[in-house]
């Protein structure tokens, strides 16, 4: 992105109701860099605001009210086929699934393990719109920070947020 991608972003953000996206990024530095009461949890609840914020970000954008659909419209808006659900199943079959569906912090893990062996068609940058997907069926449903998603994995599933962010307003 640009500057002017990032102006744009942050003009389309307060015009739409979207400030939440913004402030939990500067949070989520303010927490890392110079920690509050909270600590981690203070990063954990940014984070899941991050989260919620990015899919309303998503189905703004993509014009549809659907999570999955949205990040499947930008895929095919890109490439003209539909990369996210191929992907999607890809995983699925490798793990011997029947859904994306995460119910726990076992089932997030397995599938951010496994996501990282599979080659995705050569699309490196999928599997991080497939974590953001992840990413927020797993905090929609969980408020508790395991002690285990702290560290690395925090990180990467931060990354994958902002990459779906990012990625929707480049293909928009």
């Amino acid at each position: 992105l640009n500057k002017n991608d990032v102006d744009a972003i942050i003009d389309h953000a307060f015009s739409n109701g979207n400030e939440t996206m913004l402030v939990s990024i500067i949070g989520i530095n303010q927490e890392y860099f110079s920690p509050s009461y909270f600590g981690d949890e203070g990063i954990w609840s940014h984070i899941r605001s991050l989260a919620v914020a990015v899919e309303s970000w998503v189905k703004t954008l993509a014009a549809n009210n659907k999570f999955k659909k949205a990040i499947v419209k930008l895929t095919e808006n890109k490439f003209g086929q539909d990369l996210f659900d191929s992907c999607c199943k890809q995983l699925q079959i490798e793990l011997g699934r029947t859904s994306m569906d995460v119910y726990n912090y076992t089932d997030l893990k397995l599938f951010l393990d496994k996501i990282t062996t599979i080659n995705f068609n050569n699309l490196s940058w999928m599997k991080y719109l497939i974590m953001a997907y992840l990413t927020r069926n797993y905090i929609a449903h969980h408020t508790k920070l395991e002690s285990e998603l702290f560290g690395s994995i925090l990180i990467e599933l931060y990354r994958s947020l902002l990459f779906l962010a990012f990625y929707t307003w480049k293909v928009k």
